[in-house]
């Protein structure tokens, strides 16, 4: 079994769930979307962009790079 990344105060939102959810998100907060390789956080940019998100960036190589980067205890999947 795989351990899975777990970043402290962040949101799993799978991206099947994220149009649906976006009541859960205050568009007058900064959010950073994070994926595995970075592509389904684009995906979710453009949903929360539609929307009128205006403060929101993206994880640039996904959560792959954070843990090569930021945090190496982090697995690479």
């Amino acid at each position: 079994m795989c351990k899975k990344t777990n970043l402290e105060e962040s949101e799993l939102i799978p991206l099947g769930q994220f149009a649906a959810r976006l009541s859960e998100l205050d568009s007058a907060e900064d959010i950073v979307l994070l994926c595995k390789p970075g592509t389904r956080s684009t995906r979710a940019l453009e949903i929360l962009a539609s929307a009128g998100f205006k403060k929101v960036k993206i994880l640039k190589g996904g959560i792959n790079a954070w843990a090569t980067t930021v945090d190496p205890s982090q697995p690479i999947y």
